[in-house]
């Protein structure tokens, strides 16, 4: 026995006969069906089609997957299937009002890039977190292990020079002497202990 769906798309009509019952195991599935729906139209395959069919009711069926066209097929036995091809409009994008427009028209630049900053790497910002810290990288003489970013700076302030600028970032050795030497110091010497010497980018004791 074969099986006929009959497809029809604008004013054309094609013709599928098929030997094997679709929607059965081992028959035509619904992808495979969408698939040779494209092929008999040429429909490209950035459109999205809709497939409606009349069940045995009488009523106009969207059929979308496996299971309604084995609906179709197997439950309730249409043979010829007599399915409809439309191609579903695409949503046109929204317009934006004239205060939207207005308002994306003065949108701030994007900020500039940070890829040519220098990275001050293994050292965070104890306010905000940052890391690595990407600028200005200020030390504070006072208080081991502690460093602020240029915005935290700015924010918290310099009072009587407690932050020091460590700039161009320290290169792995003498970051890992700064730490050593704080350890060793303390807090009570490290401010007369520890200068820097940020021409030649070196520690001194």
């Amino acid at each position: 026995m074969s099986y006929v769906i009959k497809v029809t798309h604008d004013d054309t009509l094609r013709r599928l006969t098929l030997e094997k019952q679709p929607g059965a195991p081992g028959g035509l599935t619904f992808a495979q069906l969408e698939t040779q729906v494209r092929e008999l139209f040429e429909l490209p395959a950035s459109t999205k089609v809709k497939l409606t069919y009349v069940d045995s009711d009488g009523d106009v069926v969207t059929m979308r997957n496996d299971v309604d066209l084995k609906d179709a097929c197997v439950g309730q036995c249409l043979n010829p299937l007599r399915l409809k091809a439309d191609l579903v409009p695409k949503k046109p994008m929204p317009k934006l009002s004239q205060k939207q427009a207005s308002g994306q028209a003065n949108l701030p630049a994007p900020a500039t890039s940070d890829v040519n900053q220098p990275r001050h790497h293994g050292v965070t910002c104890h306010r905000c977190r940052t890391a690595p810290i990407i600028g200005h990288r200020y030390h504070s003489k006072m208080v081991p292990f502690y460093d602020l970013c240029s915005s935290c700076l700015a924010t918290v302030g310099n009072r009587n020079g407690e932050f020091v600028l460590i700039d161009p970032p320290l290169d792995p050795a003498k970051q890992t002497t700064l730490k050593r030497m704080q350890e060793q110091q303390g807090l009570a010497n490290l401010q007369s202990k520890i200068y820097y010497n940020e021409a030649a980018n070196s520690i001194a004791v």
